[in-house]
């Protein structure tokens, strides 16, 4: 499979490596997230737009003012297992989007807890679903994987993977799901499965604050 191995992005943070990058792939797929991203940073930082319509709001001097401060504000991921290059807001602007509906919930202190909160998960047969749901909420955006086994078709009843999938690293797998979902996440893998030996090195190291075995 190709890129069977990798497992994060890379991040490309000039114009001038864009233009590189895509000079030596010229099949990439361009995804631009960021021009609806900034639509959703600026009714977020602009509360007094709150029940005015968003066509109104973006035909405001505000929102050109906003538009014009942000312009240059983006990196480009790369996603070498689909082959996806997509423009995005840089790492702050994301976490506030990514979490921006969580405010109902928590608040802003509470959340950056949260964001720190390291979590290892030993286990990705069921243990890939509460990794993922816990990086998609905004917690734990440094998390440990740890799985030596590889996909097969009868796992896929509880993993979030597809049949194309098969024969990797389960911990890869739910890696590649994290990173497509936040790309600035850091995501640490074990892929030779847990011993004591490592475990006790994750202990000592103190890379977890909370371990999941699944």
């Amino acid at each position: 499979m190709k890129h069977a191995a990798i497992y994060s992005p890379q991040i490309l943070r000039s114009d001038e490596e864009v233009a590189r990058f895509v000079h030596t792939q010229p099949n990439v797929i361009f995804v631009d997230a960021f021009s609806r991203q900034l639509k959703e940073l600026f009714l977020i930082r602009h509360k007094e737009f709150i029940g005015v319509s968003k066509e109104e709001a973006f035909s405001t001097p505000q929102f050109d003012e906003f538009i014009g401060g942000k312009r240059t504000a983006y990196v480009h991921v790369y996603y070498p297992w689909n082959d996806h290059l997509v423009k995005c807001v840089e790492a702050d602007d994301y976490f506030a989007l990514k979490t921006d509906r969580n405010q109902d919930l928590i608040t802003t202190k509470e959340q950056a807890v949260l964001a720190n909160y390291r979590v290892a998960v030993l286990g990705m047969s069921v243990g890939s679903n509460i990794a993922f749901v816990l990086t998609q909420a905004g917690i734990s955006r440094r998390i440990t994987l740890a799985d030596l086994d590889v996909l097969d078709t009868t796992n896929l009843n509880r993993i979030l993977a597809g049949v194309h999938e098969v024969g990797v690293n389960k911990a890869i797998v739910a890696a590649r799901r994290i990173y497509e979902d936040n790309p600035f996440a850091e995501v640490s893998l074990v892929l030779n499965g847990v011993t004591e030996q490592n475990l006790e090195e994750i202990l000592r190291k103190k890379e977890a604050d909370c371990i999941i075995d699944e």
